[in-house]
Order: structure tokens, then C-alpha cells, then sequence
């Protein structure tokens, strides 16, 4: 997301200091000019926003202050989704957000274990969209006419399980995570996958 407000809106990153409230997964040390302080204990992000202590915030959930309507806060965007599509249309980019991740040594002794999970991923995705398209499936007043507008944008497949569909996004991920000193040397998309699991997959439904 901060490379995305740099590249596409101007935003200047290292004038920025950053607070990040939750503890990473997989410690890294950022880039030197990357101003990363932690939220204080007993403290919370929205918390911190309205109280003034900061300016805006970037977070995966819509905050409780913007849920209950206070008019201490505002989003960004006034029209968040047309803001996504207009980036996407002009970027090409679908950010990726979940990854399937296996263990070296486990494919080192059943390489089959790789392609097993694609094609089983790719099954289930595809009967996900054929339950969809029986709009009684959901509670959901215009289902019909927000899957059409998500196929008239993505097309057919929004998450395409291959590595062609995602080479730009791929790309963009990895040059972002270079430039913010989260990897120390830029990999080709190619070596972050297992070989075999690189080839197309049929379509099951």
C-alpha cells in the first residue's frame, strides 16, 4: 500500500513516520530511511487517530471510529471502490493478499504434493463460482448485477492460479519489497515458485 500512494499518487515515504501496532510474523530489519516506531502498549491505531496523535492510517479493516461515524475521521478516498477500479485500469495490478506456502523438504521428498494442492485449489475455486451463479445463494439483493460488474472489470477468473496472469503484479510486489529493504536482492518471479507447479492447469468446471 505505501508503494502504491508513492508510485501512483505522489506520496513522498520517507517524510512519513510510520507506527506500526502489530509485531511482524518474519522479523526483517526495513530500510534505513523507512521511520518505523511502534504503537504504545495500551494503545490502538484508531485510538491514536482520534486523539490526534496521528494523521491518517493505512489498516486492513475499516476502523470502529469510521464504522460509528465520527466526525473526527474521513476516508482517504470519498468513493474507496472507484478509487481501486481507476488504479487497477491504469496499473494492471491486482494485489495479491494470500500465498500457499510449502516447506522445502517436504516437496524434496513428494514433488507431487505441489501440483496436488493447485489443482485442489483450483477445483474448489471453481465450484465457489458455480454455486455463485444461483443468486439464492447469497443474502445479497443485487448479487447478479455485482457479478457482472466484477467480470466486465476482471474478467471470467479475478484469481488466476498461474504465474503469467500475475507477472506484473508479481513484479510490482517484489521491486516494492526491494525498495523498502524487506528482501535484499530482487528474485525472478519464476524462483518463487516450486517448477512443477508452474505448468497450466486444466479446468475442472
Amino acid at each position: 500500500m505505501r508503494s502504491i500512494l508513492q508510485d501512483y499518487y505522489g506520496v513522498d515515504l520517507k517524510t512519513i513516520e510510520w507506527w506500526c501496532q502489530e509485531e511482524e510474523d518474519i522479523p526483517f530489519e526495513p530500510a534505513k530511511w523507512i521511520k518505523l516506531k511502534r504503537v504504545p502498549e495500551g494503545k490502538n491505531v484508531d485510538q491514536m487517530l482520534l486523539d490526534g496523535d496521528l494523521e491518517a492510517a493505512l489498516y486492513p479493516e475499516v476502523l470502529p471510529s469510521i464504522r460509528k461515524g465520527s466526525p473526527k475521521v474521513a476516508l482517504l478516498f470519498p468513493d474507496p471502490k472507484a478509487a481501486e477500479i481507476d488504479y487497477y485500469k491504469k496499473s494492471g495490478i491486482f494485489p495479491i493478499m494470500h500465498t500457499v506456502v510449502i516447506e522445502n523438504h517436504i516437496l524434496e521428498k513428494n514433488p507431487w504434493v505441489a501440483m496436488s494442492l493447485v489443482e485442489g485449489f483450483q477445483r474448489a475455486k471453481e465450484a465457489c463460482y458455480e454455486r455463485m451463479r444461483d443468486p439464492r445463494s447469497f443474502a445479497l439483493v443485487w448479487v447478479q448485477d455485482l457479478m457482472r460488474e466484477q467480470r466486465e472489470i476482471f474478467g471470467a477468473d479475478p484469481w488466476p492460479y498461474n504465474l503469467e496472469d500475475n507477472r506484473k503484479t508479481l513484479e510490482a510486489a517484489i521491486r516494492y519489497e526491494y525498495e523498502q529493504g524487506m528482501i535484499k536482492k530482487k528474485p525472478e518471479p519464476e524462483d518463487l515458485f516450486f517448477p512443477p507447479s508452474l505448468q497450466r492447469i486444466q479446468h475442472y468446471v
